[in-house]
């Protein structure tokens, strides 16, 4: 969970704990008397200097292969063929592959666009690299440059529907030396696809003891707010005991070869991933990437890159060179994550092991809802209900509980002045008291604690998974992900809690708690996600009718006692 999480969950929790202490002291309570910019379309073209600094980091070997080669060489015939690319479409996304170095040069989504204003379709390739998914040999000699190869494809676009998929082979003969294959698989209902690598007569070249294979050039922003989008950046490894993520960098670098047993390696945004899955177990995993802090006075939008390889090792006893990699790119969405069976969904920020079990549940409630009323608004607007329905006992209880308390007042005060000289006997008695009368001070308290935890999840949810993104509801609330910029969802949340306040608010010393408050709530809400401030917002406008409710046959009782 990164930092402004934990603060803000931090500050929610002393804010809760505080607002429902005083709920439950609405009466006097005697006393012992003892001494935390915008993506724009030029950053994505990669111009300016951020871009510039990016280009500045591509692979150096890449750089050197497109000098010009020795005649000789056996790489210099390649130059003379022409580069083309192959368009793959699937139901989930449109893929571009270039046939210098059979690598994929373009990944944009069907069903996600940008949300900083540029709503054209997500590419997963960054725009600063000329390629991602690269077959990268650092130790090979005899100038053995696998970026400078012009592969033959088998077909010049794949299109796929439904449940079917095919593939898509790139060829190059190395003449009498060999030959090097790299055949990609696709699935049309899925984000993954597979990779592999087919070199013959390998031993022939003098290779090195491994190669780099990953997405080396990292993921650039999607989202609006880059800042919140760049805290949620990070590289991972399932080791074989365990996940690890990495995001820590160091004068704005980051640079580490990480040697060890692994299962696969993978980069992520807030909402996208890209995960890399070998067959055989990698040596070790490369990790780089650099940073440039944002700066919204200086007109500067800041970027960041956190780039991984996996590190393969090269049997040269053997003639030949095979590998296979499973590659997912797409959404972090937990269920599709988890269909894997890889330990995917690990990377999805679901709260601290307390909160992750009701973020779960609360992940799976919201999807089935949806599912029947198509509007996370709606979905919303339910569950809060739900949780004012299955709380209305404590609820219930807490409130007449408040109400029996303020009868006993003058018995309190009684108490109070009777033993004001001997702090523990009045103490006993009003204990007593409060037990014969079956009333409990801290009900408001009591009402609170299983409710704190599922607003908890409700923020880890709301501001960490895909669930919301891109949600319209309603006017102007058309992202719940997103704060509201207009400011009326807060102001509506603020004015509910105020009238909520003022039905239960019973000691006079207390009044200006009810106008304290609700500022205090606004201004800590208003950076939330829309989506949270309206079930809050909700919570507010249902706990007023439920007093009401409540209130209806204490009050009819009153009456009745009155005309007597």
């Amino acid at each position: 969970m990164d930092r402004t999480t934990v603060i803000a969950l931090i500050i929610i929790g002393l804010m809760f704990v505080a607002w429902f202490f005083w709920m439950s002291q609405q009466t006097p309570q005697p006393q012992p008397q003892t001494p935390v910019e915008q993506d724009t379309l030029a950053v994505r073209e990669a111009t300016g200097e951020e871009a510039q600094a990016y280009e500045d980091q591509t692979d150096t070997a890449t750089a050197e292969i497109l000098e010009p080669l020795e005649e000789d060489s056996l790489f210099a015939r390649f130059d003379t063929l022409r580069v083309d690319t192959v368009r793959v479409e699937t139901d989930k996304y449109i893929a571009q592959f270039t046939t210098r170095g059979a690598s994929l040069v373009s990944f944009k989504f069907k069903n996600y666009n940008y949300n900083n204003g540029d709503t054209t379709m997500i590419d997963m390739v960054p725009p600063w690299t000329r390629a991602a998914l690269k077959f990268q040999f650092p130790d090979a000699r005899d100038s053995f440059y696998f970026d400078r190869i012009i592969f033959i494809p088998s077909k010049n676009n794949i299109r796929i529907s439904g449940g079917n998929k095919d593939k898509l082979d790139f060829t190059a003969n190395l003449g009498n030396q060999g030959s090097i294959t790299v055949e990609y698989e696709f699935y049309a209902d899925r984000y993954d696809f597979s990779t592999r690598l087919d070199f013959q007569n390998a031993a022939a070249f003098d290779l090195g003891r491994y190669y780099y294979f990953g997405w080396e050039p990292g993921l650039e922003s999607t989202e609006k707010n880059r800042q919140d989008d760049f805290n949620s950046f990070k590289a991972y490894i399932m080791w074989d005991t365990g996940l690890e993520d990495y995001n820590k960098f160091q004068n704005g670098q980051m640079s580490q070869e990480i040697e060890g047993n692994l299962q696969w390696i993978a980069t992520k945004t807030k909402y996208f991933f890209v995960g890399i899955v070998p067959d055989r177990a990698p040596e070790g995993v490369r990790i780089q990437g650099r940073e440039i802090s944002v700066n919204e006075k200086a007109g500067q939008p800041g970027m960041k890159k956190i780039g991984v390889q996996a590190e393969m090792e090269i049997h040269q006893r053997k003639s030949d060179l095979f590998d296979r990699y499973m590659i997912y790119v797409g959404p972090i969405d937990y269920s599709i994550l988890k269909s894997y069976n890889r330990g995917f969904e690990d990377t999805v920020d679901l709260g601290w092991p307390i909160i992750s079990s009701i973020s779960l549940f609360i992940l799976w409630l919201m999807q089935v809802l949806y599912g029947v009323f198509h509007n996370y608004g709606v979905v919303i607007i339910i569950f809060s209900i739900l949780m004012k329905v299955i709380f209305y006992p404590l609820t219930s209880r807490s409130l007449k509980s408040m109400k029996k308390m303020q009868e006993l007042q003058p018995k309190l005060k009684a108490l109070q002045e009777k033993y004001k000289k001997e702090p523990q006997k009045m103490q006993s008695e009003i204990m007593k008291l409060w037990k014969e009368n079956k009333v409990n001070p801290m009900s408001g308290c009591l009402l609170m604690l299983p409710q704190l935890p599922i607003f908890f999840a409700l923020f880890t949810v709301f501001r960490n998974t895909i669930l919301l993104r891109g949600s319209e509801f309603v006017f102007w609330m058309n992202d719940l992900s997103q704060p509201d910029q207009t400011m009326i969802l807060p102001i509506i949340m603020a004015g509910t809690m105020f009238l909520q306040q003022k039905m239960t608010m019973q000691d006079p010393k207390q009044k200006m708690l009810v106008y304290i408050l609700p500022i205090v709530f606004f201004f800590l809400f208003k950076g939330f996600p829309t989506g949270l401030v309206l079930y809050w917002t909700m919570f507010n406008i249902l706990s007023v009718l439920e007093t009401l409710l409540i209130r209806k046959p204490q009050q009819q009782r009153e009456l009745a006692l009155k005309t007597e």
